[in-house]
């Protein structure tokens, strides 16, 4: 799931250079994703981008609540 993130943000760090978004945008989203979503995928043994589904995240806010 690591490498599908961060070629995702490869991405939108190439959105940001085309000025489509800005620099604090991206830097958001790569700590949502970083510090968030991909604990949150290794608790729930995701570990392919196929098994991410809509019932995965109907725990997400709890996970996260509990986390804070």
């Amino acid at each position: 799931m690591k490498t599908a993130v961060e070629e995702y943000l490869e991405h939108q760090k190439k959105r940001v250079e085309a000025g489509i978004i800005q620099e604090n945008t991206y830097e958001r989203k790569a700590g949502t994703l970083r510090n968030h979503l991909i604990p949150y995928l290794a608790e729930e043994s995701v570990v392919k981008t196929r098994q991410i589904n809509e019932v995965l995240f109907q725990n997400y806010l709890v996970y996260r609540r509990g986390k804070n």
